[in-house]
């Protein structure tokens, strides 16, 4: 019968440690960090500067993406060639109590932007309000100017971990801004009077 030599079983028992200390941290019921969120309600609310108007766009999908179609709302027209300060609210609807997202984000504001990218810039133009600490744009708050009469349309995307300092991004551009889609809405129809 072969016996063991301590030495080379103490060696064993330090270079298993490692190993043993490497697979408990692979085991953890943790869940997996950013994981996407569920996101059933967009709201748009638009005051205008002079405090004489306000509007709101929404949209609402109950399920989340895939599954039934979400909706859109508009609660009246915009008027023309006016600025609107817009606040945006995500919202996790499914859950009780409702799940206010938005919070998250601005807790992320370095991981985040929205971008607003208007069909017809004859009608609408956006700009950043708000900023993270590095002074990057995030978009939980706009300017939104309308300049005619019609009816307009922008799609509104927001990013997970863009490349905030690529090309275009710090003006609004998607384009080079890379990371993951956590949001893409087409907001038509948009009755300026």
């Amino acid at each position: 019968m072969a016996c063991l030599n301590p030495l080379n079983m103490k060696n064993y028992i330090l270079y298993s440690l490692p190993l043993f200390f490497l697979a408990l941290t692979q085991c953890t019921d943790d869940p997996i960090p950013n994981e996407s969120e569920l996101i059933t309600t967009v709201n748009l609310y638009f005051q205008s500067v002079d405090l004489k108007d306000s509007v709101k766009l929404s949209f609402f999908d109950p399920d989340g993406d895939g599954g039934i179609s979400g909706t859109y709302a508009q609660s009246k027209a915009f008027l023309n060639n006016t600025h609107y300060n817009l606040d945006i609210e995500l919202l996790n609807e499914s859950e009780t109590p409702v799940e206010n997202i938005t919070e998250e984000i601005h807790d992320e504001k370095e991981a985040h932007q929205f971008f607003f990218i208007p069909q017809d810039t004859s009608l609408l133009n956006f700009q950043y309000r708000d900023f993270d600490a590095n002074g990057d744009p995030v978009g939980l708050k706009m300017l939104m100017q309308t300049k005619g009469k019609g009816n307009a349309s922008f799609q509104l995307i927001l990013r997970h971990e863009p490349d905030k300092k690529a090309p275009g991004v710090i003006s609004g551009s998607p384009t080079n801004a890379g990371g993951e889609t956590d949001i893409e809405l087409h907001f038509s129809g948009i009755a300026i009077q």
